[in-house]
């Protein structure tokens, strides 16, 4: 594997070389079959990045691979879905009335696991534990990327980062704190007081663990072993 991708690498540097790129395209083959081509004078870069069942992950040197966007985005900038705790589908109103996870596990199963349902395979919301893993083992800066406000989270292990959006949360029809604040459902129930469970909270200054009531609309970073 490593010397196929080494003989990868020295051929796209030798077409990007030439003075002939215009007249060349980059075929991507599995076997023997072609499954994609691209015009190589309309390619800017390439990245060889980490993927785990179709979605994007970085490793920061923890236990678990942090994914680079929430549940329902297609850019680490967007905000994605919202989930009321133990429910995996999105709704128009996040009420009390129409809340419909009955269960109080410790941690939620993987069929009440937002993530897992909707990325599958291995994917799934992260542990109260693994959220603090991230807070105490990473630098957080906040700042903007692509005109949304959220922290690049930088392992202080590995140098490599995260951006986590300010996505706010959703309370009845409402979003609240958008662009301003971030919920971050865990998968860890509240034990004390089952009406409520942990989860990560980002402010422009300080970023900690909090507990709330199940039935607000909060954003899912999904991890995955």
């Amino acid at each position: 594997m490593k010397t196929k991708l080494i003989t990868l690498l020295i051929a796209i540097f030798a077409i990007f070389g030439s003075a002939y790129a215009q007249d060349k395209v980059l075929n991507i083959y599995k076997g023997n079959t072609i499954i994609s081509t691209y015009e190589v004078s309309d390619i800017d870069s390439i990245k060889f990045e980490t993927a785990h069942n179709g979605h994007l992950y970085v490793d920061l040197a923890l236990s678990v691979k942090w994914a680079t966007c929430n549940v329902g985005a297609t850019s680490p900038e967007a905000y994605g879905d919202y989930f009321a705790w133990g429910e995996t589908t999105t709704k128009s109103s996040y009420t009390l009335s129409n809340y419909n996870y009955t269960s109080n596990p410790t941690t939620l199963p993987l069929s009440a696991d937002a993530a897992n349902v909707n990325w599958g395979g291995n994917w799934r919301m992260p542990t109260k534990a693994e959220q603090e893993e991230l807070i105490n083992n990473c630098n957080w800066e906040f700042t903007v990327r692509n005109g949304v406000n959220g922290y690049k989270v930088t392992s202080k292990i590995n140098g490599n980062s995260i951006f986590i959006p300010s996505a706010g949360f959703r309370d009845g029809n409402n979003l609240n704190d958008a662009g301003s604040r971030g919920y971050y459902w865990t998968s860890s129930l509240v034990t004390t007081y089952i009406e409520f469970a942990y989860y990560l909270s980002i402010f422009p200054n300080r970023v900690f663990i909090d507990d709330y009531s199940h039935i607000y609309g909060f954003t899912v970073r999904p991890v995955c072993e």
